[in-house]
């Protein structure tokens, strides 16, 4: 009698108690995991069930780590072909990042008509950036977002002489992004002061409001 009442003792630890996988289980129950990872046998309609097995417990951890994880990635405005101009930039970090952005005036179709109605013609255009930006979602770049930094720019245009402009640029940014395994898009809009900070061939500068839309196109490295 006492050996039959320990091996119905060490059955049903085995069959309610002890578990490492939902084939462990008799019948359709699962294996379930409490919070010190011990797992237990359990029907399938039964209250606080989290998890069916390790691998499950496995894959959901490392999900949370890839959202987190730091990403490298390349990206560009495609809509600067008609603004001004291409944007190829570099961005880092997790839900905050930094991006290191180059301006490439002579790639953009509003330069040139901002250059002619001045009574030029843009020679040539370039503007340097840092940005910071906020992804409010709490997610590794991606979802809405808001950002700022400044832009250093340089432009050369011709007319009666040649005209030569330095300015400064603080500016905002907002919009959304969608991304998948290796790449992404995403679309927003920018709003910045141009202010002149020096001139040769000229003295009658004045800061310029400049924005734009943005559609990104970008991928991961």
């Amino acid at each position: 009698m006492r050996f039959l009442f320990i091996f119905t003792l060490l059955l049903a630890y085995q069959t309610t108690f002890a578990c490492t996988k939902d084939t462990d289980c008799k019948g359709d129950r699962i294996c379930v995991f409490n919070d010190s990872q011990q797992g237990q046998c359990r029907a399938p309609d039964s209250p606080n069930i989290q998890s069916s097995s390790p691998e499950s417990v496995s894959t959901q951890s490392t999900h949370k780590q890839m959202d987190r994880s730091s990403l490298n990635n390349f990206h560009l405005n495609l809509l600067g072909l008609l603004q001004f101009g291409l944007t190829p930039s570099i961005e880092w970090g997790t839900d905050t990042t930094v991006i290191l952005r180059a301006r490439l005036l002579n790639t953009g179709l509003l330069s040139y008509l901002v250059a002619a109605a001045d009574g030029g013609e843009l020679a040539f255009g370039l503007g340097t950036s840092i940005q910071f930006r906020k992804y409010l979602a709490q997610q590794a770049q991606q979802g809405p977002y808001l950002g700022g930094g400044i832009e250093m720019m340089y432009t050369n245009t011709e007319g009666d002489e040649t005209y030569e402009t330095y300015f400064a640029v603080p500016q905002i940014e907002g919009g959304f992004r969608w991304k998948s395994e290796s790449y992404f898009t995403g679309f927003g809009v920018f709003a910045g002061y141009a202010i002149p900070i020096k001139a040769v061939g000229y003295t009658d500068t004045e800061s310029i409001i400049t924005g734009g839309l943005v559609w990104d196109m970008g991928w991961y490295f």
